[in-house]
C-alpha cells in the first residue's frame, strides 16, 4: 500500500507473479496501478513481480507513467535457519 501523509490509501497492490509455494497464504493480484504525488508518479510491484517474463510488470508500470517503482521484497527461509552462521544473501541475475 502507498499511503499519503494524511493516512489516505493512494495505491494498493497485490503481487501478480505469485510463486506456487505462496498460493495457500496470499491472494494473488489482478491489476496494476500508478498514482501521481508531489514527489512524482509511483508504481508498486512486489518481490517476484520483478521476475515476471520479459519484465512485463516493471515495463507496464513505466508505460503507465511511473517515474518511480517501489519494489519491496524478501525471501522466506525455514524457521530453524541460523542467519548468524549462514547469512542469507540476495542473488541478482545479470
Amino acid at each position: 500500500m502507498l499511503v499519503d501523509p494524511q493516512g489516505e490509501v493512494l495505491l494498493h497492490h497485490r503481487k501478480l507473479n505469485e510463486l506456487e509455494i505462496a498460493h495457500d497464504y496470499y491472494e494473488q493480484g489482478d491489476g496494476l496501478g500508478v498514482v501521481e504525488t508531489v514527489l512524482g508518479t509511483f508504481g508498486v510491484m512486489i518481490c517476484a513481480d520483478a521476475f515476471a517474463r520479459e519484465q512485463v510488470v516493471s515495463r507496464t508500470l513505466g508505460l503507465m507513467g511511473a517515474d518511480i517503482i517501489l519494489s519491496p521484497c524478501a525471501w522466506a527461509v525455514p524457521a530453524e535457519h541460523d542467519n548468524a552462521r549462514e547469512p542469507v544473501r540476495a542473488v541478482v541475475a545479470g
